[in-house]
């Protein structure tokens, strides 16, 4: 039975050892997984509102960074156009969030701008219709463009603050004090969508677009191939002699050193005087055979110099 049972222990001893040795000396590389960089929106570094005063926003355009009093005042141009050429609430809705998108540093300085701006109309306008009139223009523009901060980044900053604004000025405004519903407690929280996930296939046009306020990117126009001339390349080296040593001058043979024979020197004068080089005048036509007979000069004969002696 001890036999037995040593037996048995030895066996799942080696198995133990024969399992560790295996997994153990595995050769499978474990690479780690690679950690994707998410880019966190542009206007994560403009200044925020330390608060919910006046004070508190006209400490944001201290900064350096802020924008002109005359880039503040026509920010909103592009939304008052917009709101001018259609009627659709769902268009003015998905034209503000590409607003947003496109630039959301500059309209983070436009909503903050147009507070001020508001004060300042508020504190200069004596005529109580002419406030209120301020007032409802101004959010007009104000409170969509809060809500496409928060469809676009999930920001409920700016809503909060056109909220607790509008609270403070309907009493100064419009002698009404106003508290905060139910359902705008809840669009603070999340943007609302009946539908969930669904998308209407047709909303993927871009608004701006359709109404010319955004130029689209012009689509590069590829230039005309033209078939190149086929050369043979020279290489630098190919087209460059290749260095050496110069060539020395070949010894002139001479007449003192024996290296040039008399008759074998004096062969190329002979020649020159048995024949001597005439010149001929290539300028003059070639004359005919009957002038040449006519020009050339007769020899007597014999019997007429006889005559003449």
């Amino acid at each position: 039975m001890r036999g037995n049972f040593a037996y048995i222990s030895t066996a799942f001893g080696v198995i133990a050892i024969g399992l560790t040795f295996f997994w153990g000396c595995s050769t499978t590389e474990l690479r780690p997984i690679a950690v994707t960089s998410v880019a966190p929106p542009q206007y994560v570094d403009v200044p925020q509102p330390a608060g919910f005063d006046l004070s508190d926003v006209s400490a944001l355009f201290v900064d350096r960074r802020a924008p002109a009093a005359s880039v503040v005042a026509a920010c909103d141009a592009d939304f008052r156009k917009l709101r001018g050429l259609t009627e659709s609430e769902d268009e003015l809705r998905k034209g503000v969030d590409e607003l947003v998108k496109s630039d959301p540093v500059a309209y983070h300085w436009c909503f903050y701008g147009k507070i001020l701006d508001l004060e300042k109309t508020l504190k200069t306008t004596p005529y109580v219709d002419e406030r209120q009139k301020a007032v409802l223009d101004a959010y007009a523009f104000l409170v969509p463009l809060a809500k496409g901060f928060m469809r676009e980044y999930q920001d409920s900053r700016y809503l909060r603050w056109a909220i607790r604004h509008y609270r403070g000025v309907s009493e100064t405004v419009f002698f009404k004090k106003l508290d905060q519903s139910p359902r705008m407690t809840a669009e603070l929280v999340e943007v609302a969508n009946p539908f969930g996930l669904w998308r209407d296939p047709a909303s993927s046009k871009s608004v701006l677009e359709k109404y010319h306020l955004v130029k689209p990117a012009a689509s590069p126009v590829p230039a005309p191939s033209v078939a190149p001339s086929v050369q043979p390349e020279l290489t630098a080296e190919a087209a460059a002699p290749a260095p050496g040593p110069s060539p020395e001058p070949s010894p002139t043979p001479s007449l003192a050193s024996g290296e040039l024979s008399p008759p074998e020197a004096s062969e190329d004068e002979s020649a020159a005087e048995r024949f001597p080089a005439t010149e001929v005048d290539t300028t003059s036509e070639a004359a005919t055979p009957m002038e040449a007979s006519s020009a050339a000069p007769v020899a007597p004969s014999a019997g007429a110099k006889d005559g003449a002696k």
